[in-house]
Order: C-alpha cells, then structure tokens, then sequence
C-alpha cells in the first residue's frame, strides 16, 4: 500500500508507526529514556522544540528501534524535512531582500509554504514557544593537579576551578555531578541551551547546572558516574557504547 504522508513527513512517520504497533509514548520514554515532550515535539515536527542537531539524529535513531521502524528512511525523511526548511527560509530571505519583488518569486514562495502544510496533520497544534538559551555553569576537578582537555572550540578550565555561574544558573533548580572513571567524551545540553562538549579522563569530574532538565550523550556508557541533585542516576549501556539520556 502506498505511503500516505509526504516523503519529508518525518515525525508523522514515527508516529504511525508507533501507533500500529500499538506502543504508547510512555513505553517509547522509558526505553529510550527520551523525555515525553521531547517525543511529541519528534512527532508533530515542531522545529522551535526538537533539540539540537547533536541530539537529534540520536534521538531519532533511538525512537525508531523503540517502535520497530527502519531508522534509515526516518533520518532519510528527516533530511527531505531539513532541505524543504531550508530552500523555503531561503526564497522568503530572497523576497525580503527585492524592493521590488515579483510574481514569479511570490508564487513559489506560495508553493513552498504549500508544501510544508502538506506535511503536518490536522489538529496538531502545540502553543508552547522555545525557552530563552541558558549556558550550563561547569566546574572540572580532578584528582591529579592537571587541566581538563576540552574538545576544539571549548576554553580550557583548569582542574579543580570552580565556574562563575551566570544568572541562569543561579535560579537553577538541577545540579548534576558527572565523574568519570575512564577516559570519554560528554555532550550536554542543559534546558534549551547551546550543546556544550567535554573531554573527561578518569578521576576527573564535571558539575553542571539547569533549571528544568539535561540532555546527555556520553560516549562510553560505562565509563562515569551520574549524580543528579545528590542522587544517583543509572547509566543504560555497555561499557564502551555511546548512551543518551534525558534527565529527570
């Protein structure tokens, strides 16, 4: 039978998926420890709400194994949806840009918005805007007087000094303490925030704070110890497989 939803319909997909294998989104949560909302935001393709790029195809790939769909056509979906945004943003930066304008570009401008319609169900509507971007406060230490290895494009902290948390995080309702026993690499997103990345060696630790949740991918599972407001998180996977994880 032919599919009926539109070839860069990518959430939509998800969720048919998911609905005729009759699994609901709290099963899909717990398996893939995926926030809820996070999820709807997956399956109603609300670009204000799906989180960075980073975690995404992540996300996406976890979210398809839960519900039995073949990962490979929801990333190739995603990547239609991808390209539709963004030749869409591009002929509407175009027409801002003419004084005069034309029929021709409005036309196709027309099609574009079209087609993006096209690709939503009726009915799903969601209010909620994009919280305002918050950077994690982060203290490195270690056990050995060295300076922690940040990934190209981080500042260096040296061990054991402690951040000057910036006003986000002093409303900050989340404090979550990473220590690693191995060597791996942390990429964190607190809140709605830019992804911050982390080279950690054993002994060393990372502290981080948010107002309302963490998205993690850690690339060896086995390899840290997580500690969310002085209590102890389990960390799914085996040592030496990347894990992500939405927190709480």
């Amino acid at each position: 039978m032919q599919d009926p939803l539109p070839p860069q319909s990518f959430g939509h997909y998800l969720q048919a998926v998911r609905l005729r294998q009759k699994i609901s989104l709290e099963q899909v949560a717990a398996q893939t420890r995926i926030g809820i909302s996070t999820l709807k935001a997956i399956e109603h393709e609300e670009s204000g709400r799906l989180p960075p790029e980073a975690f995404l195809r992540g996300f996406l790939r976890a979210f398809a194994e839960a519900v039995g769909a073949d990962s490979a056509e929801v990333l190739r979906r995603y990547e239609a949806h991808r390209r539709l945004i963004q030749k869409a943003q591009g002929i509407d930066a175009g027409l801002r840009r003419s004084r005069r304008g034309s029929t021709a570009q409005l036309m196709a401008a027309l099609v574009m918005l079209a087609l993006l319609a096209a690709g939503s169900i009726a009915g799903w509507h969601f209010a909620t805007r994009t919280p305002p971007k918050t950077l994690p406060s982060v203290t490195l230490t270690a056990s050995e007087p060295t300076e922690a290895s940040p990934p190209a494009g981080f500042p260096s902290r040296a061990s054991g000094a402690p951040s000057t948390p910036g006003p986000a995080a002093a409303d900050s309702g989340l404090k979550l303490t990473i220590t690693a026993h191995e060597t791996t690499w942390v990429k964190v997103v607190a809140d709605q925030g830019n992804p911050g990345e982390y080279s950690l060696r054993a002994g060393q630790q990372l502290k981080l704070e948010a107002r309302s949740h963490f998205n993690l991918l850690i690339g060896n599972a086995g390899a840290v110890k997580l500690m969310l407001n002085n209590a102890p998180v389990a960390v799914p996977g085996k040592r030496g497989e990347p894990v992500n994880l939405h927190l709480p």
